[in-house]
């Protein structure tokens, strides 16, 4: 009969009993190469983990990057067009994100200010063209009312002259 004590050191015994029957299955592994399998896999697994971590910290840089990018391009629209300047951003690199709706409404917003800046700036100048016409007709007014007169004074003095001096 077999006994466990006779096994080499490293050398393990399994015994499993098989159902209901009056069979006993046993086996034999090395601790050894199950220590040193374990040992592989813990480095492999570790390995992966790693390389895993490394991978989405990448990718979470690559998004965090595009999205601060973008972001800053907003900031930078918004101060200039706070300063008079009306920039337009292409929408092509803004994406179709939240960062990307707004960076279209700020397009478009700046295209509404500029749009109705011109249109008041215009009206100005229009206006000032509209007065400064009426104060030219008012003037041309005043200079038809003055010349009549004015010839009708200095004739009626000549002639008033003439009566005095009996000529």
């Amino acid at each position: 009969l077999f006994q466990p004590s006779m096994l080499p050191d490293g050398i393990v015994l399994i015994e499993q009993p098989v159902g209901d029957t009056p069979l006993t299955l046993y086996g034999l592994y090395d601790s050894g190469i199950i220590s040193k399998e374990f040992r592989k896999m813990r480095w492999r697994t570790t390995t992966v983990a790693h390389a895993g971590m490394l991978l989405a910290v990448a990718f979470i840089l690559l998004v965090a990057g595009n999205i601060t990018r973008r972001a800053r391009l907003v900031v930078t629209q918004s101060k200039q067009i706070a300063r008079g300047n009306f920039v337009q951003l292409e929408s092509g690199d803004m994406g179709r994100d939240e960062i990307g709706v707004l960076a279209g409404s700020m397009n478009h917003m700046s295209l509404q200010l500029k749009t109705l800046i011109d249109e008041k700036y215009k009206s100005q100048l229009h206006e000032a063209r509209l007065e400064r016409e009426t104060a030219q007709a008012k003037l041309l007014a005043l200079q038809s009312q003055v010349n009549p007169h004015f010839m009708f004074n200095a004739l009626e003095s000549i002639r008033m002259k003439a009566a005095l001096k009996h000529e």
